[in-house]
């Protein structure tokens, strides 16, 4: 992205209030930036900006939803919206579920260096935004 280029949209998602916190600080001169602590206020969320959102990254372990379940809604309802899923706790099942069923753009390990989700977000962001571009 170059100066002219107008900010990607990413929505965190991450039932951790304090890392939600550091997303927000850390990207918000970067990115334009939605958070959300639980998959229904995500789904909420989008629903609410009518899904303009170029980029999710989402944890993989939250109360009463998945990370797997919520990106496999977003990869159904925004199916131009890229995949980030971010977690300490991957397991190789969950890793397959997400290459192969959600198309997930990149998979992230916790704790992640903010200069490597950064470069992820850019990354995953331009593919968005060709998707949505038909190219």
């Amino acid at each position: 992205m170059n100066a002219t280029d107008e900010k990607l949209v990413v929505l965190f998602v991450d039932d951790e209030e304090n890392l939600l916190e550091s997303f927000t600080t850390q990207f918000r001169k970067v990115f334009t930036v939605y958070v959300a602590e639980s998959a229904d206020a995500a789904k909420r969320m989008l629903q609410g900006i009518g899904g303009e959102v170029d980029v999710v990254v989402s944890d993989l372990r939250m109360p009463k939803e998945s990370g797997l379940d919520f990106l496999f809604w977003l990869k159904e309802n925004y199916p131009a919206t890229s995949r980030i899923l971010f977690s300490g706790y991957t397991d190789i099942d969950d890793a397959l579920l997400a290459v192969n069923e959600i198309d997930v753009f990149r998979l992230l390990s916790k704790p992640c260096p903010m200069r490597e989700l950064q470069d992820a977000i850019v990354r995953a962001g331009t593919a968005s935004k060709e998707v949505r571009a038909g190219r």
